[in-house]
């Protein structure tokens, strides 16, 4: 199949931060410059035919995702965080990885791309949720998560659109070592393979 002109720009624009690539290379994830929480990635993959059903889309891209989730839990996060304490501190990162939130959200999808956000979420996530919540809501009940993607969203947005110049955003990002992550997740110490066998 071959690939929308869309597909290689974008594939060129973040090579380097690349950390899976399908054997066809019609799908990749990457890590975003601009994150809302360590590890923030976002999976783009080719579509054949502009008029797929979504449903049927999003079944030939479940496949990349697991696969994506599954070098996620297989990261020692841990220790990866201890190396990354600009990215870390940046997104509020800190405790266990708890689980991966999947965003189909994009405000520029292109035709024959299809675009899915990973997000992991870790307990300072879950607790900076909570906390947000009581405090809207004066109730011990948990949630909020996706009010804190929003806040986390705007202060991402803020900073892209409000930094001092470009040179202090390029700055910043570079200090993310977003390359060296992505060969940490590309190449995790226990692989994970779907099997039907796999139960999360």
């Amino acid at each position: 199949m071959n690939c929308p002109t869309d597909f290689s720009s974008l594939r060129g624009k973040v090579h380097d931060r690349i950390w899976y690539e399908s054997a066809d290379k019609t799908s990749f994830a990457f890590l975003v410059d601009k994150p809302i929480a360590f590890g923030h990635s976002q999976v783009v993959m080719s579509i054949a035919s502009y008029d797929t059903p979504e449903e049927e889309v999003f079944k030939q891209a479940s496949g990349h995702i697991v696969i994506c989730i599954g070098k996620f839990r297989a990261t020692s996060w841990r220790s990866v965080l201890d190396g990354w304490g600009p990215l870390a501190k940046y997104t509020g990162t800190s405790g266990d990885y708890m689980k991966t939130l999947v965003l189909k959200a994009s405000a520029d999808e292109k035709p024959g791309l299809y675009k899915v956000h990973l997000v992991p979420c870790f307990e300072s996530h879950v607790k900076s949720a909570n906390d947000q919540y009581h405090a809207r809501f004066g109730q011990s009940d948990s949630g909020g998560l996706l009010y804190w993607i929003g806040q986390r969203e705007h202060r991402v947005d803020y900073d892209k659109e409000m930094s001092p110049s470009s040179a202090v955003a390029e700055k910043r990002i570079n200090s993310f070592c977003l390359t060296k992550l992505a060969a940490i997740l590309g190449c995790p110490k226990q692989p994970f393979t779907p099997s039907s066998s796999s139960r999360p």
